[in-house]
């Protein structure tokens, strides 16, 4: 906030040949004790203050004096974007109850007093304290870490180290994979196990929040700078995030304009707030998620190049549930203890058949989808152990079947074999970014095995 937010225009002021009489006459018209003092063009030359007018009476002086002859010549004024806070500590570090607001001709164009910028400061730390606690109430439920991430798999055990790695650095991260993964379950682990993990976690859903409210959402502004503005301005979600995480999820979807703001924002670590000439510093760790191809919508030329780079500093997929089928009875089990807890629920388990039935199924979903087929089933199921007819009904659910890799032509076993081998190594190789030491380790297998196996499926990599 700044004093011109806040300060009385137009200032009253008297001239340097105002008598002394015409100046006790104006405070008391007025029912103020200072008064700047200024040229004909309105520069400001001096002031006179309560101490002149004890002068007045106590040494009798002639009141057809001009104010000139006695007015204080050091006036301590400020500029109209000096932040409130600091003209408050320079009124008192002077001793002075009003400032003089100057513009660059030094000609007076309003006055801000201590008690309104105190009364200005107790405002915005009320409103930092309100939405503060509002963020942080929303997201205290919600401290997610490494734990909740479910799975036995090498692919979600290398995914935990790397995130468990990237969680003690500052830099930037970008969480790809499907809608439903998880992706901002692991955001809120990887902040809870930085040292940030005591600042805010603030989210904002790229995607949800309409294209002419995202600048406001992200980066506030001052009271008044457009129509509709609230009394008193609206802190952004990075001022919120400050000295902790904001995670921008959805940020595919965030429009080019927007983009070149938020890449400023990644360079400068300001943040230009609307109706704000000054910028603000701000110091937040940035996770962004996407469930789109950004490599092609940056050749598509509908994401920015230089953002993806600034956003892309440590990547880290989300792989899709069907392809981490031997984490699904975890999750099952998971998901049942807690459901238990939010339905009210006594469900002991999940039968071998139905279970079956889930590992099978190729949930487009991911683990979001599951997790409502369960909710549902738990919901509905007059069993204490759920069952296939439970989840009858469910979309895809109908009954048992073959997964997705079974539903294919029938040929030998070597061919269906190799078939299944190019896939998992497809599969690896685009997990880790075609990394092949890492591809291997997550295969579990010697990388000079997967070297053989590259040359011998055919695969150019």
């Amino acid at each position: 906030m700044l004093v011109s937010d806040i300060m009385t225009q137009p200032a009253i002021t008297i001239r340097s040949s105002t008598t002394l009489r015409e100046a006790v006459q104006i405070c008391r018209r007025h029912q103020i004790y200072s008064l700047p003092v200024t040229d004909e063009q309105g520069v400001i030359l001096g002031i006179f203050t309560k101490s002149h007018l004890v002068d007045i009476i106590e040494k009798d002086l002639d009141l057809d004096l001009p104010v000139d002859r006695i007015m204080h010549r050091n006036v301590v004024t400020v500029g109209p974007h000096t932040p409130v806070e600091e003209a408050y500590r320079i009124a008192l570090r002077h001793g002075v109850s009003k400032l003089p607001i100057v513009d660059e001709q030094n000609r007076v164009i309003g006055i801000v007093t201590g008690n309104d910028a105190l009364q200005a400061l107790e405002k915005s730390t009320r409103q930092s304290l309100f939405y503060y606690k509002q963020e942080l109430t929303r997201t205290r439920d919600y401290q997610y870490t490494f734990d909740h991430l479910i799975g036995r798999g090498e692919r979600i055990k290398w995914l935990k180290r790397e995130a468990q790695v990237a969680a003690r650095t500052n830099s930037t991260i970008l969480i790809s994979g499907e809608s439903g993964t998880g992706k901002e379950l692991l955001a809120h682990a990887i902040h809870y196990a930085s040292p940030r993990r005591n600042a805010p976690f603030i989210k904002v859903n790229c995607a949800a929040v309409p294209e002419h409210l995202l600048e406001s959402e992200l980066f506030g502004y001052e009271e008044g700078s457009f129509t509709g503005a609230k009394k008193g301005g609206k802190l952004g979600k990075f001022e919120l995030a400050d000295g902790g995480t904001i995670f921008l999820d959805e940020i595919g979807d965030m429009q080019l304009a927007m983009q070149a703001k938020l890449l400023r924002v990644l360079q400068e670590r300001e943040i230009e707030k609307i109706g704000r000439a000054k910028a603000i510093k701000v110091d937040v760790r940035v996770i962004a998620a996407t469930n789109k191809d950004l490599e092609q919508m940056v050749k598509e030329k509908k994401f920015r190049e230089d953002l993806y780079y600034r956003l892309n500093v440590i990547n880290l997929h989300m792989p899709p549930l069907r392809d981490r089928r031997e984490d699904i009875p975890l999750l099952i089990e998971y998901f049942i203890k807690t459901l238990n807890q939010e339905l009210g629920r006594k469900i002991k388990g999940i039968s071998p058949e139905a279970e079956q039935l889930l590992v099978n199924y190729d949930w487009p979903g991911n683990v979001r989808e599951l997790r409502n087929a369960l909710e549902r089933a738990m919901a509905l199921t007059m069993h204490d152990v759920l069952e296939v007819e439970d989840f009858k009904g469910f979309p895809g659910l109908e009954g048992p079947g073959p997964r997705a890799e079974e539903r294919v032509a029938v040929g030998t076993l070597a061919e269906a074999v190799a078939q299944a081998e190019k896939e998992a190594i497809k599969n690896a190789l685009s997990y880790t970014n075609y990394n092949k030491v890492a591809a291997a380790r997550v295969l579990g297998i010697h990388r000079s095995l997967l070297y053989r196996k590259l040359k011998q499926l055919g695969l150019d990599y």
